[in-house]
């Protein structure tokens, strides 16, 4: 079993997804990173469902384009926060996920603003 990423979901409302470095870890490592951090609440894909709270960060490898973290509080985070760790997994660049044609109205087809 291999243990380097594990996703993990609290199921509230709304719901709040992990997976990765956060920005301590990041910074203690080193790491040369961008983040990404904002709210959805203004986004189609929320306001057709009314979602009034919601938030994400993601950790970005400059150099590599590689995603080390993510942390979303949304609507189906559980879901966003699985192809997060899939991406960190097998190397998925976030340029690869934003230039992804993905299945729209999702939650998931937001990663493409995400990781921008």
């Amino acid at each position: 079993m291999d243990y380097s990423v594990i996703p993990s979901t609290v199921f509230t409302r709304p719901s709040i997804g992990t997976v990765g470095r956060n920005e301590d870890q990041a910074r203690k490592k080193g790491l040369n990173f961008r983040v990404n951090q904002g709210t959805t609440t203004g986004w189609p894909s929320s306001k057709r469902i009314g979602e009034k709270y919601s938030g994400y960060k993601v950790l970005i490898d400059e150099d590599s384009q590689e995603i080390f973290g993510a942390h979303i509080a949304r609507h189906n985070a559980s879901e966003v926060i699985n192809t997060f760790a899939l991406a960190m997994k097998f190397n998925i660049k976030a340029h690869d996920l934003a230039n992804f044609m993905w299945a729209y109205p999702t939650i998931t087809s937001d990663l493409k603003y995400i990781v921008k």
